[in-house]
């Protein structure tokens, strides 16, 4: 598929070995799952509004809208026989993105007498130019090197299925699927006829229902529009749902999972702990790299704590992941915060830290909502004005504790902890170094 154009897509045939650019497959559990859509990540703007417009230059009859934040889109046009049986039909590249919602991640799934299947996420958003078939490994390989020089820690899953009915299936996608993984209908499309037809039937009642109702009706209905002060509240609620925050409570919940990681376990050498926010949850992983021939897979099995995820790269490389729940808020936008003065704690602790960087102040960028006419309406002045400052703190393990007495609404987007195998001298420096990535955000007055 092209960025001009949807390619069609259709049901495959068992034994059918001619290459198609899109696959349904039958899973383990009998739901239908496409392999292979046209992938675009969605900046700006409402992501909706983005998406079905989207969809509608590339002449798509179905798309859906992934990732965290509503991130990227996927569309699709699909045959007639498919919409009009009206069933559900999941996106295969975006149930594997959600099942590897932080680093970067790709699966080559082998079938038989169709191809390869070759997709690749990254932080949970499904990469462009990938979610296609290739006609086998080697191929689907050659077009992964591209995508692996952006991303050289990339991992890499090799999962053959059975041809036809998808039989045994990928052990993320063998079992319920959510409903957030489901494609979605394109409404008045002029391929159906029909959806036409009753738009239009529709759109004469209203018509002809405004004409008659009486002028009183017509005040009643302005009057329970929502008043700005009302929409701007809403809108707010909906940012902060979208974007917790994290105290250093629930920054400490998250850092208490590395003292269950194995280091240096018989043969492996730990390289670094790196964790992302998703959504209320915490996304982890520990990457190793083997150190001799004589180290196993098997060694690290056994180390491996209760409920994590091992993930192998052929034949040095292995990650553990894991997720931690619910270690993050949802902050009050609408309530004026408190006047901080937290660079004077910043320059407090600033000696017990290698690096401490706080960006230039921003306005905070909030999509305001709209009027009746479409028009942004006007932020009322009730509502604060905030502001936003990138914020990088790198040091010692032991130095974290610093932040606990910083008072300011902060979301990090990213914590990681390094081994350093020769540390420097001094307080600032540790075997055990911390790098903390976020946004600090700040009353404007």
């Amino acid at each position: 598929m092209s960025d001009a154009q949807c390619a069609d897509v259709q049901e495959n045939v068992p034994g059918d070995a001619t290459l198609r650019s899109t696959y349904i497959l039958v899973s383990t559990a009998g739901n239908h799952v496409v392999f292979g859509m046209d992938w675009t990540p969605l900046v700006g703007g409402n992501p909706r509004t983005l998406a079905t417009r989207r969809a509608r230059s590339l002449r798509a009859t179905h798309y859906l809208v992934a990732g965290p934040h509503a991130s990227s889109l996927g569309c699709l046009r699909l045959l007639q026989k498919h919409y009009r049986k009206r069933k559900v039909i999941y996106s295969a590249a975006a149930v594997f993105a959600s099942n590897h919602p932080a680093g970067a991640v790709a699966c080559l799934m082998p079938v038989p007498g169709q191809g390869c299947w070759m997709v690749a996420t990254h932080g949970g958003a499904v990469l462009s130019q990938t979610d296609k078939w290739f006609a086998d490994e080697q191929s689907a390989r050659a077009a992964l090197d591209s995508v692996r020089s952006r991303f050289p820690n990339m991992s890499i899953h090799v999962e053959p299925a059975g041809a036809g009915a998808c039989q045994p299936c990928p052990a993320w996608l063998d079992g319920p699927i959510s409903i957030t993984s489901a494609l979605q209908p394109l409404r008045l499309r002029g391929t159906d006829p029909g959806t036409w037809l009753k738009a239009l039937t529709a759109g004469v009642a209203v018509g002809i229902g405004v004409y008659l109702l009486p002028a009183s009706r017509s005040v009643d209905h302005v009057a329970q529009t929502p008043d700005p002060d009302t929409q701007w509240r809403e809108t707010l609620q909906a940012f902060a749902r979208i974007h917790p925050v994290h105290s250093f409570q629930d920054l400490s919940q998250m850092m208490q999972h590395w003292r269950h990681v194995p280091v240096d376990p018989s043969g492996w050498r730990l390289r670094q702990i790196r964790c992302e926010p998703a959504g209320l949850d915490w996304q982890c992983s520990a990457d190793y790299m083997r150190q001799h021939r004589l180290a196993l897979n098997a060694h690290l099995e056994r180390v491996k704590p209760s409920g994590w995820m091992l993930h192998f790269t052929p034949l040095d490389g292995a990650a553990m992941s894991w997720r931690v729940l619910q270690a993050g808020s949802f902050l009050d936008w609408t309530a004026t915060p408190r006047m901080v003065d937290w660079m004077s704690h910043f320059q407090r602790i600033h000696p017990a830290f290698e690096h401490i960087q706080i960006g230039a102040g921003t306005k905070l960028s909030i999509s305001a909502p709209l009027d009746a006419q479409g028009q942004p309406l006007s932020r009322p002045e009730n509502m604060p004005l905030w502001g936003l400052r990138t914020l990088i703190v790198k040091g010692p393990l032991r130095s974290v504790p610093a932040l606990a007495a910083l008072d300011v609404p902060i979301r990090w987007r990213s914590a990681s902890l390094a081994i350093e195998r020769t540390p420097g001298q001094g307080i600032a420096h540790s075997p055990l170094l911390v790098q903390l990535v976020g946004d600090l955000f700040e009353h404007r007055p």
